[in-house]
């Protein structure tokens, strides 16, 4: 099965829908089929069904982490700093070229309202936007890839 990231949990499922926290509109849906995990990708026109989550950033998720951790304390100085200590849920969608296409901040429970003073969400999206061309694929069989994680909010 399929493990999802919930906020700071794993949680185990067979099939989940996962929305935006903007619009609420659904953005994928993951479920196992078998031994085969299966993405559906929803844009505004369209369904994506061949999907694949096998998409690594290039240097691996540390340096990620690091390479988004530079970009958001560079928007910040020492006075407009304030701690939020959140991990926010986000999707990138990438295309064949892997360039990316969509970046989607993900809902979770229990909201939490961390943007109340700042943007952090266009800056999550400014930042992962950021990190085009920066990407490998894992497998050589599909069109697009979908990329999941945790943006930590220091």
């Amino acid at each position: 099965m399929p493990y999802i990231l919930c906020c700071q949990e794993k949680k185990l499922v067979e099939s989940q829908v996962f929305y935006d926290k903007t619009n609420q509109l659904p953005v994928f849906r993951i479920s196992k089929q078998g031994e085969k995990i299966e993405v559906d990708y929803y844009t505004a026109l369209d369904t994506i069904n061949s999907i694949s989550i096998n998409v690594g950033f290039i240097g691996g998720v540390e340096r990620l982490h690091k390479y988004c951790d530079s970009l958001y304390y560079a928007n910040f100085s020492e006075e407009n700093y304030n701690e939020v200590n959140v991990r926010v849920p986000y999707s990138i969608l990438l295309d064949n070229e892997l360039r990316v296409r969509e970046v989607h901040i993900l809902q979770r429970l229990p909201l939490y309202k961390y943007d109340e003073k700042y943007d952090y969400d266009s800056l999550i999206k400014k930042i992962l936007l950021s990190t085009d061309g920066q990407w490998f694929k894992k497998d050589k069989e599909n069109n697009w890839y979908l990329y999941v994680g945790l943006f930590h909010l220091k």
